[in-house]
């Protein structure tokens, strides 16, 4: 039996117990996971169609995959799509496999800023800027360019330290803290590098990102909530 095979047959099983099976998306670095149901299989077209949270279809609708964790399969699948309906809460997938990622074992939240942040990236001989997209409570990647890479010249395994301002509600924080870099990546065709830094904060420090983490969270949940409205506006007008 293929894995798609595999994959069906799990589907068809929830759909004939009313089981429920979760979904996963990523929305701006927060997992957003909730529980669906199998309404209907097509075997001739490998589609099936599913009842999901409105939050859910949004993330879908986004992304235009998902990710498919039940008690059925050995693994957490993925699976892209071919429509969804926001308004009625209905996906249907299709495109069916297992998922290289680890996405359904993610333990870390990993919050997007508004827009990218400065960053200072210090070492004992120079101090370097570049750019900062999002933030964990144990680490980051920072984007420099081409010029500052040459001036910089990182490599995995070395230590440095980082400062970067938090841009909170009520007052700007500024942080600093240990890092050891741990992978180097070229960005095609732009000239960039991304550079992933494991950081270690002290205990005050860490207590300031997780507090930002958990405002930048809310925010980003109260993003889902207005594109639910957002979408299911048009798709209602769409259908008068």
């Amino acid at each position: 039996m293929n894995p798609s095979e595999e994959i069906f047959g799990a589907l068809q099983q929830h759909m004939r117990t009313n089981q429920e099976l979760r979904l996963i998306n990523v929305y701006k670095g927060v997992p957003v996971s909730f529980g669906a149901t199998v309404t209907q299989i097509n075997l001739e077209e490998q589609t099936a169609a599913l009842r999901v949270h409105r939050y859910q279809a949004v993330c879908i609708y986004m992304d235009q995959e998902t990710f498919i964790n039940s008690d059925l399969l050995p693994e957490p699948a993925r699976a892209q799509v071919v429509d969804v309906d926001v308004a009625a809460g209905t996906a249907i997938l299709t495109g069916f496999r297992y998922a290289v990622s680890s996405i359904g074992d993610r333990a870390l939240v990993r919050v997007q800023f508004k827009e990218p942040l400065p960053i200072s990236i210090i070492t004992e001989k120079v101090t370097v800027r570049g750019t900062v997209d999002d933030i964990s409570a144990s680490g980051l990647a920072a984007v420099i360019d081409n010029i500052t890479y040459n001036i910089f010249l990182p490599s995995p395994g070395r230590e440095i330290r980082i400062r970067l301002i938090l841009p909170f509600e009520d007052e700007p924080v500024e942080i600093e803290m240990k890092g050891i870099i741990r992978h180097i990546t070229r960005i095609a065709n732009n000239r960039r590098y991304k550079i992933g830094i494991q950081s270690f904060p002290n205990k005050d420090t860490e207590r300031v990102i997780s507090r930002y983490i958990l405002q930048r969270q809310l925010e980003i949940i109260q993003d889902i909530k207005s594109l639910y409205e957002t979408f299911k506006w048009y798709q209602q007008s769409q259908s008068q």
